[in-house]
């Protein structure tokens, strides 16, 4: 298929690009950023969420290869202790700062 053609051009061009999509951290990644869009908020709330500054949630979400996969477990497990009311101050919150 033309998807695979082009990964596989990709991964030809740049063998870092394969080992980055072909890691723990990018499979990681990618279940973390369903988890936001699932939560309803953005990269700033979720960075709020689970108590982390902005940059740091932001090369979780990229799948950085320098961030451990212990990382990402610890983050899920906060997650998973997440309120509906933790939801709704990350949402309020971020508005505010916002205006």
């Amino acid at each position: 298929s033309l998807h695979e053609e082009i990964l596989r051009q990709l991964f030809e061009l740049n063998p870092a690009f394969a080992k980055t999509m072909k890691s723990k951290q990018y499979r990681y990644s990618k279940i973390l950023i369903r988890m936001k869009h699932e939560l309803g908020v953005n990269q700033r709330q979720m960075a709020q969420l689970l108590n982390l500054p902005y940059a740091d949630y932001l090369a979780l979400e990229f799948g950085s290869l320098t961030i451990a996969v212990n990382a990402y477990e610890s983050v899920f497990v906060r997650l998973s202790q997440v309120t509906e009311d933790d939801i709704q101050s990350a949402r309020t919150l971020s508005l505010a700062s916002a205006v």
